[in-house]
């Protein structure tokens, strides 16, 4: 589970795990925000810390 918020927004969480996590990783795309305006955003991530591994490879834009 991550939290997450894209500029001044609201703190919103996603569910990374999937019925296969326990034994197997699956690299995964996820959206976490749509429809922004045209320009520069900040994303901030936060992991809970209960023992489990997210690993953010690459963020994808769609310009």
């Amino acid at each position: 589970m991550i939290s997450y918020r894209i500029d001044d927004g609201a703190v919103q969480q996603k569910d990374l795990r999937t019925q296969w996590s326990k034994s197997l990783y699956l690299p995964w795309y996820l959206i976490l925000g749509d429809d922004l305006a045209p320009g520069k955003h900040t994303l901030r991530l936060q992991k809970k810390g209960d023992g489990s591994v997210c690993r953010v490879v690459y963020f994808l834009v769609n310009p």
